[in-house]
């Protein structure tokens, strides 16, 4: 997959509920533990509040070190603070137990099956901006196995509000490349940084409503944009640029002169 310019690896958020099978699917080229706190929180959110434990396959994200029994395995810190916060117990499948093991294949197989087939992605955005319409209709046909619609079903869950609950804090971080004019995508938007930096790595960070870019000491801070195809432009990061274009001519100017024959002007004159 092509992100930012850069070929990375995809990877499957898959979040299914239990009772009414309501879904939500995010893909990311980021499995930080940090990034897959967001996705639960857009899957909350899509699906409407927060369950009373929710069921992993064992991933590093979430568990360190596996033990026989759950409450003996060591948990990643900071997720087990984002399950406290919110209230939801973290169970565990059984390793090599397809009863448990099955459901977490079973749901990555049927997307594979039904939302790649027959499509193409040009770009990571594109491919959640596709997602989103699969799954309102998935999500509003008739299951196979609850024989009802999961929209309908998930009116009946048990859940805790999201809302009653404060805001659980936590930086994402990733890293992207600054591009050739001088700016970094971040979740469909560009943002601009110091024309020096064209071409490094940065590191993104997001803090509230504000977005944090650091390259070595520096640190550019724009308004995060909402939706996608916006750019957030600021001045100060453009000053001098035009100075160093005709510095670095007139270099190339000098350097060209300096390499020629004088022999080629006397013809000319």
């Amino acid at each position: 997959m092509e992100d930012d310019g850069v070929s990375r690896k995809l990877y499957c958020f898959s979040y299914v509920l239990g009772y009414s099978r309501m879904r939500y699917v995010e893909f990311t080229t980021n499995i930080s533990v940090q990034n897959l706190i967001r996705m639960h929180l857009n899957a909350l959110i899509h699906t409407g509040g927060i369950p009373s434990e929710i069921l992993y396959d064992n991933m590093k994200q979430v568990i360190i070190e596996r033990k026989i029994g759950t409450s003996e395995s060591k948990f990643n810190s900071l997720f087990l603070q984002f399950s406290e916060h919110y209230g939801f117990d973290v169970r565990l499948c059984y390793p090599h137990r397809q009863q448990t093991k099955g459901k977490v294949e079973n749901s990555i197989k049927f997307i594979r099956n039904n939302f790649f087939a027959g499509r193409e992605f040009p770009s990571l955005q594109e491919v959640n901006n596709q997602l989103s319409l699969w799954l309102e209709n998935v999500n509003s046909r008739t299951h196979g196995s609850a024989g009802r619609i999961p929209m309908d079903l998930v009116r009946e869950e048990n859940f805790h509000p999201l809302d009653s609950i404060p805001e659980f804090r936590f930086i994402v971080t990733e890293e992207r490349k600054v591009s050739s004019d001088c700016f970094v995508s971040y979740r469909g938007n560009r943002y601009s940084v110091p024309w020096k930096y064209a071409g490094r790595i940065a590191t993104v960070s997001e803090e509230g409503s504000i977005l944090n870019i650091v390259i070595g000491e520096d640190i550019c801070e724009h308004e995060i944009l909402q939706g996608t195809g916006r750019i957030s432009r600021k001045e100060e990061h453009f000053e001098g640029l035009l100075a160093a274009l005709k510095e670095r001519n007139l270099h190339n100017y000098r350097m060209e002169v300096e390499k020629r024959d004088l022999k080629e002007y006397e013809e000319v004159v």
